[in-house]
């Protein structure tokens, strides 16, 4: 990661823990708050609106509560999850699911979860 977006991270972080009141000293909360601004990054460079990067963050943060269980989860259990819950908000069929993402939303996301 480049020093420019471990600033942007840094921000993100600090800019998160503030508006929830959570103290940077406790290591779970630093974890997902360290999720969700790596997060948020993706979505300011993939141009997603701010439903978009709502989503994904808490698709992101789902999924690793629903891996770290209990039941713990292998890594490919925890990926389908999050792949099924993608395409739960990629399909627009009320009142089962809303199309958030694109096509193309779904490729960025999934290479993001894969490389991240």
């Amino acid at each position: 990661m480049s020093g420019n977006s471990k600033l942007i991270v840094n921000h993100f972080r600090k800019f998160l823990a503030d508006r929830l009141g959570i103290s940077s000293k406790y290591s779970e909360a630093k974890d997902e708050l360290r999720k969700s601004a790596m997060t948020e990054l993706f979505c300011k460079r993939q141009n997603m609106s701010a439903a978009k990067t709502s989503t994904l963050v808490s698709l992101v943060l789902g999924t690793h509560n629903k891996i770290s269980g209990p039941p713990l989860l292998t890594c490919r259990d925890g990926f389908e999850y999050f792949k099924k819950m993608l395409l739960k908000h990629s399909v627009e069929r009320p009142p089962f699911s809303i199309g958030v993402f694109s096509p193309a939303d779904v490729k960025a996301a999934i290479k993001y979860i894969l490389d991240t």
